[in-house]
């Protein structure tokens, strides 16, 4: 920025933080600690169901 300050935002998803990063801008978030959570859970039963 003009000032030295980056803006930044939380984003849901990573496709919506590449948008984000993409318009230029440089603090993203990609989730919040639950989200990051669920979404390792859902991964581990996936892994562990095989699939």
């Amino acid at each position: 920025s003009k000032r030295g300050i980056a803006a930044g935002l939380h984003n849901g998803t990573a496709a919506y933080a590449r948008r984000m990063i993409d318009m230029g801008f440089k603090l993203v978030t990609i989730a919040n600690d639950v989200g990051l959570m669920m979404m390792a859970a859902r991964a581990a039963v996936k892994e562990a169901r095989g699939g």
